[in-house]
């Protein structure tokens, strides 16, 4: 295996910034939050149940709105395909 080909190019790097840059940030929300839990429970005096839903429901929270986010890209996404695709057709005057 020639040792050349095993560097990683700026692309690749690049794809790994946007991978592990939210990842970095969910995992310093987390760590906030579970450093809040004594004062949490101090303050609201929660079961144990109750306790798992307050940290559970963040990662609840942020599933759904990336989920959505994810699919009003999707749709924006499509638009503007679609919309460039039809525009040098119909100049042809093709619909």
């Amino acid at each position: 295996m020639d040792s050349g080909s095993l560097k990683a190019t700026k692309k690749e790097w690049l794809g790994l910034a946007v991978i592990a840059l939210p990842r970095m940030l969910y995992s310093m929300d987390l760590t906030v939050l579970n450093l809040a839990v004594p004062k949490l429970t101090v303050d609201l005096n929660p079961s144990g149940a109750q306790l798992l839903w307050i940290v559970d429901s963040y990662g609840f929270l942020l599933a759904t709105i990336v989920w959505v986010y994810h699919k009003k890209i999707i749709v924006q996404t499509n638009k503007c395909i679609n919309s460039g695709l039809l525009l040098p057709q119909s100049s042809k005057g093709r619909i």
